[in-house]
C-alpha cells in the first residue's frame, strides 16, 4: 500500500513519526513523507522520502507570539500555565493547516495513498483526508494535548473545513497512534492503538569514552532543539551548567552544533557532546536535566532515567507535571530556580532510590507495548 506521513515543519513534531513511518516500509509499503519546505532536511535525515507541500511559514514567530514569549513577565508566565490554550493553540495548527492543505490535498490526489498518517497537530492530513476519502490515523507526539482541547475543534477549524465544503472534523473519531506509556498519558475515554516508544534523536557518532564508567556520579544535562529558535533568552542551560560544575559530578552537556555558542564558558567537570542522539547518552547517566520537551521527557521515561525538569513555557510545565506525578522526575519553575535550590535538588536526587524504581517501572512499561512493526497489519486493516 502507499503510505503518506505529513506533519508542519517543526521536527520535534515530525520525529516521532519515523519509527512507525521506517516501520511501514521495512513492511513493503511505499512511504513519503509531506510537508513544509523547512522539513525537507529532518525528513531525509530520518531516511524517508520527503514531498514538499505548502509554503514555509515563520513557524518560531508563530509559536512565540501564541505563547507570548517576548515577555519575561514571571508572575505572566506562572499565570499561563494554569489556563488552557484551548481556541488559540488550535488557532494556531489551523494556521499551519492552511499553508499545506492545497498542496497536500493536490499531491495525495494524484499519488493517491492507501493511508494518511497525520501528527495530532497537522490538521491538513486530516482535511485532506476527508476530502479525498481516504483513511486517516492520528499520530500523537506523546501527551494527548489535542485531546483536551477537543471542544474547540468544530469553531477554530470551521472557515477550513467550509472552503472544502466539509460540515466538519471529528479528529477524535479518527484511530489514533499513542507512544505515550499510560502512566505518563492524559487519563481519555479513547482507545488509541498502544505502540512502544522508541526515541528518534537523529543520527550522530558515539565517543567511546562515553562508554567508559564514570568515577563520579554521571548527569547529563540537555536543552532541547526548540527554546533556542523561539529566543536566546530561553536557553539558560550554560547558567545551569556552570552551577553543576561547582558539584562533585561528571556532566555532559547534550546539545545542537547550533547552541554551542549560547553555551558560553564550559567548567572542569563537563564534556560537550554536539549533535550526538540522546538516546545513545542516557543509558551512562544516573540524572537527566532538561526543560521538559515531550521528546527529551519521553526519551529518559522510556529509558528509566530520572529527571530534573526546568520547564520554560507553558507545554513544558504540563509535561512535567504528568512527569512528577509518576515518582520519576521532579520540577523547578522558574520562581523556584536558584544556585541553592538546583545543587540541593541535584544532590536529593542523586541519593533518591525511589525516583530510579519509578524510572524503571516506566522503562518496563513502555518496553511491554508493541513495537511499531506490530502496527502495520492493523494499518493494513485500515487501508482496505
Amino acid at each position: 500500500m502507499r503510505v503518506t506521513l505529513t506533519s508542519w515543519a517543526w521536527p520535534a513534531h515530525f520525529l516521532p513519526l519515523i519509527p512507525l513511518g521506517l516501520a511501514l516500509r521495512t513492511a513493503g509499503h511505499e512511504v513519503v513523507v509531506a510537508g513544509q519546505p523547512a522539513l525537507e532536511n529532518a525528513t531525509r535525515n530520518s531516511g524517508l522520502t520527503a514531498v514538499t507541500v505548502g509554503k514555509d511559514l515563520d513557524s518560531a514567530g508563530i509559536v512565540r507570539s501564541q505563547m507570548q514569549l517576548d515577555s519575561d513577565d514571571q508572575a505572566g508566565f506562572h499565570e499561563r500555565t494554569r489556563t488552557s490554550k484551548g481556541a488559540k493553540a488550535l488557532g494556531m495548527f489551523a494556521t499551519f493547516a492552511d499553508a499545506m492543505v492545497d498542496d497536500l490535498i493536490e499531491f495525495a490526489g494524484t499519488w493517491k495513498p492507501n493511508l494518511i498518517i497525520y501528527e495530532t497537530t497537522s490538521y491538513a492530513g486530516a482535511l485532506s483526508a476527508q476530502v479525498l476519502g481516504v483513511p486517516a490515523v492520528r499520530h500523537l507526539l506523546g501527551l494527548d494535548f489535542t485531546y483536551a482541547a477537543r471542544q474547540f475543534e468544530g469553531e477554530v477549524l470551521g472557515p477550513l473545513c467550509a472552503r472544502f465544503g466539509l460540515d466538519g472534523l471529528n479528529t477524535m473519531s479518527t484511530p489514533a497512534v499513542d507512544p505515550c506509556p499510560p502512566s505518563l498519558q492524559l487519563e481519555r475515554d479513547i482507545s488509541p492503538m498502544a505502540m512502544r516508544y522508541i526515541p528518534s534523536n537523529g543520527s550522530g557518532v558515539l565517543p567511546g569514552w562515553v562508554l567508559e564508567p564514570p568515577s563520579r556520579p554521571r548527569v547529563c544535562l540537555t536543552w532541547g532543539t526548540s527554546l533556542a529558535k523561539l529566543g536566546s533568552h530561553l536557553f539558560i542551560a550554560g547558567d545551569l551548567l556552570r552551577i553543576l560544575g561547582e558539584l562533585d559530578i561528571e556532566v555532559i552537556v547534550a546539545i545542537t552544533s547550533e547552541q554551542r555558542e549560547l553555551l558560553g564558558e564550559v567548567p572542569g567537570n563537563a564534556k560537550v557532546l554536539e549533535s550526538t542522539p540522546l538516546s545513545v547518552v542516557l543509558p551512562t547517566c544516573e540524572l537527566l536535566v532538561q526543560q521538559g520537551g515531550q521528546g527529551t521527557t519521553l526519551t529518559a521515561a522510556t529509558l528509566g532515567v530520572p529527571q530534573l525538569i526546568i520547564p520554560q513555557v507553558p507545554d513544558q510545565v504540563f509535561m512535567a507535571r504528568q512527569t512528577v506525578a509518576t515518582g520519576a522526575a521532579r520540577m523547578l519553575l522558574r520562581e523556584d530556580l536558584g544556585r541553592e535550590s538546583l545543587i540541593e535538588t541535584v544532590r536529593d536526587m542523586l541519593r533518591d532510590t525511589g525516583l530510579r524504581d519509578a524510572a524503571a517501572a516506566i522503562r518496563k512499561e513502555n518496553a511491554q507495548r508493541p513495537p511499531p512493526v506490530d502496527l502495520v497489519p492493523a494499518l493494513e486493516d485500515l487501508a482496505r
